[in-house]
């Protein structure tokens, strides 16, 4: 990965001043909207299916935001992620883990799950991610031995179940990311080699069973999450 374009990208993000990245997400973003009409012609269409007023450009620019905190993480280590980032109500989550009992987490497969996941795992708990390919299939190799040096085993959709239900039992943190275009929310996911729930299934399985969801407000570097 040292001469790769990710490299390269990741390089440049850690060279410019977070204050920036505003304006930078601003121009990118726009531009990028702009000129992606497939893209652009989903967020339209997602917007109609939420009955929301967003500018049509917010999703361009909050993604480039993210993407250059994202970019910044593969340059640390675990103590850089521990020295930028707190956890509020972690308490749970490490007595689970010493009764070895794990903890779901069910995240946006875009924004800030990275951090959210290494800062988990600079407190010391195991944490598994399920995801497929991480920006391009010849990228996902290196992006997944980056995350594993922060302490994040990234395993396939494909993983075995046995595989996510031991991970579990030993106390680990197993990241499940749910994600996709709004139109499509209910078009099921497959995870461990199974389709186990779809979105908006997910969603009602959490109220009927009183589960709580904790929405992420971080946004990388010195955030709380």
């Amino acid at each position: 990965m040292a001469h790769s374009p990710l490299f390269l990208a990741a390089r440049a993000a850690s060279l410019l001043d977070p204050a920036s990245d505003a304006v930078v997400a601003g121009v990118v973003g726009r531009a990028w909207c702009a000129f992606d009409r497939p893209r652009r012609t989903a967020v339209r269409a997602n917007r109609s299916a939420l009955a929301a007023r967003f500018p049509l450009e917010r999703p361009f620019v909050r993604y480039v935001t993210s993407l250059l905190g994202w970019l910044r993480l593969l340059q640390l280590t675990r103590a850089d992620v521990a020295a930028r980032t707190s956890v509020e109500g972690l308490s749970p989550l490490v007595a689970a883990s010493k009764e070895r009992r794990g903890t779901v987490l069910v995240a946006a497969h875009v924004g800030e799950w990275e951090w959210g996941a290494a800062a988990l795992a600079a407190a010391g708990l195991p944490v598994v991610a399920v995801a497929g390919v991480q920006l391009r299939a010849d990228w996902t190799p290196a992006l997944r031995r980056a995350k594993e040096r922060l302490g994040i085993e990234v395993v396939g959709p494909d993983a075995a179940p046995v595989r996510l239900a031991r991970a579990l039992r030993q106390g680990a943190v197993v990241a499940l990311l749910v994600d996709g275009d709004v139109v499509t929310a209910t078009a099921p996911a497959a995870v461990a080699g199974r389709v186990p729930f779809a979105t908006r299934r997910l969603l009602r399985m959490c109220r009927h069973r009183s589960i709580g969801l904790i929405r992420n407000t971080g946004t990388g570097p010195g955030a709380t999450f």
